[in-house]
């Protein structure tokens, strides 16, 4: 065996060597600690071709060994296993990043501090022994893409880091302890075999995506100490059935369940005030109850939730946000007297909606807050609201000269309407015949697309401009007739209108009749 070194006996660019078991040990020396490394890209602390098991020494040219510095066996890619000694306090960034041989490590009880990917992309480490008096995993992604199988984090570590165990795709389980307040942002992102995971009472706040595509995930439980939930934290947790949200969440953060389309329950606690945008986008949700604290439900917050029945809002919300409720199951919708606005697209594809009740208080709909509902018969508006009325079922504006929203069925449209607004009878597949107000100047874009039930319909002489796409997909049209003061025919008016036939209009379209989306069945006829 060979002796080990003194500290002038080998020096270069203030890095020591020391040998010690026939392997020859970088080190930095302060006045009374050594630290094996730090290494760089290309170099580490031993030999890159060192294979096998190593034992990192307690001490180094007369010295404590009380790190081990950043990279210091980066891609020593032969190692299978590595001791480190109690001596060691701080395990440094990327220490034993791409050691892909590694298959488990201990981390004795010295060790306080693991810095970031300190052993990501350690490929075969599949199990790590945290000591009981790590502080802190503190930086990114410190065992980032390793297959671990299951996770014993000791007691006293205060923090889980950025990203500490994302990818770990072959976790199942993991043990947090009592110790822990924080769970930091993407701290197990996409570990897709995770199963369960037991929160403890001492955690206050969970990060951002921290269990982001954990997507074998099925039941949480937030404790009540949980104050602040991240955007996206469960996002894409595919398997998740059951959640408990703690009654000192306040507000429940941005696309924090999305896409969990096997949630089909969820009880929203009376401390949450606001609900964010996508919170649970595309969940298999069937009922909700948002309590009375709630003031704000956000973008697309239950967008997509096709299983969703039933939902009461509370007197206390007073904004819905854009598509909050897009492509829902809802069958009825009672606005209540606190809402003031309701966003673009709110309940836009809500296809077994029947029958809306708007209160008095709604002072702002966005554009096409109800359009491409199929089923909707009806609309209800307090007689006090100051902006908007309801006509034979329409939803108009206050004076009735906007028609903003259709229904199904035998319509008459009154003749105080002047402008028929886009989308407005949107996909009403069970629209079978129509009476325009004599009024009527405008037929904005969609106004009437896919009415497949309309087969005839009388535009009348009134009428000086269509959109784009105003009667595409109208299956059942078989003859239309547009009047003379028409003076401006959208791209694509008449597109899909497969049993049209015969097209009456001004010549003045003859040279853009093309643009119109005409079958080749159908045959315009240009009048003088």
């Amino acid at each position: 065996m060979k002796r080990e070194l003194r500290k002038a006996d080998l020096v270069a660019n203030g890095i020591m060597y020391a040998i010690k078991d026939d392997i020859e040990w970088a080190c930095t020396l302060s006045r009374r600690e050594a630290t094996v490394g730090p290494g760089t890209s290309r170099v580490s602390a031993i030999s890159r071709s060192t294979s096998g098991s190593i034992v990192i020494p307690a001490a180094l040219l007369g010295r404590p060994v009380t790190r081990i510095g950043d990279k210091a066996f980066r891609c020593c890619r032969e190692l299978t296993s590595v001791s480190i000694p109690n001596s060691v306090t701080s395990i440094g960034h990327e220490a034993f990043y791409e050691c892909y041989g590694l298959t488990s490590v201990t981390i004795p009880n010295s060790v306080k501090f693991i810095e970031d990917q300190a052993f990501g992309f350690c490929r075969h480490l599949t199990h790590v022994t945290i000591g009981d008096v790590v502080r802190d995993i503190r930086f990114s992604e410190v065992f980032y893409l390793c297959p671990l199988g299951s996770v014993a984090i000791a007691n006293g570590v205060t923090g889980i880091g950025i990203g500490a165990f994302g990818g770990c795709f072959h976790l199942t389980s993991v043990t947090i302890p009592n110790s822990i307040t924080s769970i930091g942002d993407r701290a197990f992102w996409d570990c897709s075999s995770l199963i369960t995971v037991t929160i403890p009472n001492s955690v206050t706040s969970i990060g951002d995506s921290a269990f982001f595509n954990c997507s074998s995930l099925t039941t949480v439980t937030i404790p009540d100490s949980v104050t602040s939930i991240g955007d996206s934290a469960f996002s894409n947790c595919r398997s998740l059935t059951t959640i408990t949200i703690s009654n000192s969440v306040t507000s429940i953060g941005d696309s924090t369940f999305s896409d969990c389309n096997r949630l089909a329950s969820v009880s929203i606690p009376n401390s949450v005030t606001s609900i964010g945008e996508n919170a649970f986008w595309g969940c298999g949700l069937v009922s909700v109850t948002i309590p009375d604290s709630v003031t704000h439900i956000g973008k697309e917050a239950f967008s997509q939730c096709s299983e969703l029945v039933f939902m009461t809002i509370p007197n206390s919300v007073t904004s819905i946000g854009d598509a909050a409720f897009c492509g829902c199951g809802l069958a009825s919708v009672s606005i209540p007297n606190s809402v003031e606005s309701i966003g673009e697209k709110a309940f836009w594809n809500c296809s077994n909606l029947t029958f809306v009740e708007l209160s008095d208080s709604v002072a702002s709909i966005g554009k096409r807050a109800f359009s491409h509902c199929g089923a909707l018969t009806s609309f209800f508006v307090g007689a006090n609201n100051s902006r908007y009325s309801a006509v034979n079922g329409l939803l108009l504006s206050k004076d009735g000269k906007i028609l903003i929203a259709g229904v199904n069925g035998d319509v008459t449209i009154p003749d105080s309407v002047q402008s028929i607004e886009e989308e407005a009878f949107f996909e009403c597949y069970d629209l079978t015949s129509v009476v325009i107000g004599n009024k009527v100047t405008r037929i904005k874009s969609k106004a009437f697309r896919g009415c497949h039930g309309l087969t005839s319909i009388v535009i009348p002489e009134s009428v000086t401009s269509i959109g784009d796409l105003a009667f595409a997909d109208c299956s059942g049209l078989t003859s239309v007739t547009l009047p003379d003061k028409v003076m401006k025919i959208g791209k694509r008016a008449f597109w899909g209108c497969s049993s049209l036939t015969t097209l009456s209009l001004p010549k003045r379209f003859r040279e853009t009749v093309e643009t119109l989306g005409l079958s080749s069945s159908c045959k315009p006829v240009f009048r003088d």
